[in-house]
């Protein structure tokens, strides 16, 4: 006796070996269509390959008209560049390369280290120093996203009046010096900032983040709110991350419902070494952004524009 298993296995066997026989036969008589395919490959790879040729000959005219676009456009600005530790070397240096063409000064490079990580064993430590410096917390156990907004309201404030004095005798603490002292904030080559010289009213913000590792504190963990707090403070801020990026920065807070359409916010997406749309983006953002107060999207990820438009 044929179990109906045996039958429905026989059947599907059937029509299976049907549908290899079509489809072989397919193959071999319509051989046309697949010359055809073979056909159009070849023009797309040509069309693929004429559009790359375009592209660089464009990035030659921007290398050559940069000069133009951003020399001395943020001439007696000062700016902090925010990077997380694991931050693309070339994004950041880019950055930094452009900020310094437009002639502003870079008063502080600060790299956020993984010991800010909500998952580090530091955590405890993290509460008593932002206790001791009297900076709120929500009461949630995450003293990264606290640290995250005590640094920009740091910022917004700058440094303590200088102490002690006849009516304070003890010395200000400090968050932006105690963060750094810590080892939860690291500073490039072996010249620390003065905290005296970072924060304060007219100063720019400048966040870089994303690369091909993931980054050393979750973004929605520190850099994140970071950035939201900043813009709730009401200072320029731009944030950037390099085209390569497996971690979202830029698409994070492009995304998010709290930061409406026009805030004081610039974002660039395509932050790169080896062209200059994301740098020329940058500085012609914040340029706009002190002018008009409104922000803006560039970039090639989803963004409206490359670069603002010129006037």
């Amino acid at each position: 006796m044929i179990s109906f298993r045996y039958l429905v296995v026989t059947v599907v066997a059937i029509f299976l070996a049907l549908g290899l026989g079509v489809l072989a036969g397919t193959t071999v008589i319509d051989k046309g269509i697949v010359d055809t395919l073979k056909s159009n490959r070849t023009a797309l790879r040509k069309q693929v390959d004429d559009l790359n040729k375009q592209l660089g000959h464009l990035n030659d005219f921007f290398g050559l008209a940069v000069p133009f676009m951003v020399d001395g456009r943020l001439a007696h600005k000062d700016v902090v560049l925010i990077t997380d530790d694991n931050a693309d070397g070339s994004a950041v240096s880019n950055a930094r390369d452009f900020l310094q063409q437009a002639n502003a000064t870079v008063v502080a490079e600060l790299h956020v280290r993984s010991t800010l990580s909500p998952t580090n064993p530091s955590a405890q430590t993290l509460q008593q120093l932002l206790t001791a410096d009297g900076v709120p917390t929500a009461g949630r156990g995450n003293f990264t996203a606290d640290a995250a907004r005590g640094l920009a309201d740091r910022l917004l404030h700058g440094p303590p009046a200088p102490g002690p004095s006849a009516t304070s005798p003890h010395k200000p603490r400090d968050l932006l010096a105690d963060l750094l002292s810590s080892g939860y904030l690291d500073f490039p080559h072996n010249t620390p900032p003065n905290p005296q010289d970072v924060g304060g009213p007219g100063q720019i913000v400048v966040t870089v983040a994303g690369g091909t590792a993931d980054p050393a504190v979750p973004l929605d963990a520190f850099m994140v709110p970071f950035v939201k707090q900043l813009l709730r403070n009401g200072m320029p801020v731009a944030a950037a991350e390099p085209m390569d990026a497996v971690r979202p920065f830029v698409g994070l807070l492009r995304d998010d419902p709290s930061i409406p359409d026009g805030s004081r916010l610039v974002t660039v997406d395509d932050l790169s070494a080896d062209q200059s749309f994301g740098g020329v983006a940058l500085v012609l953002g914040l340029k706009e952004l002190l002018r008009f107060g409104q922000g803006g999207d560039y970039g090639v990820k989803g963004a409206p524009n490359i670069i603002p438009q010129l006037p």
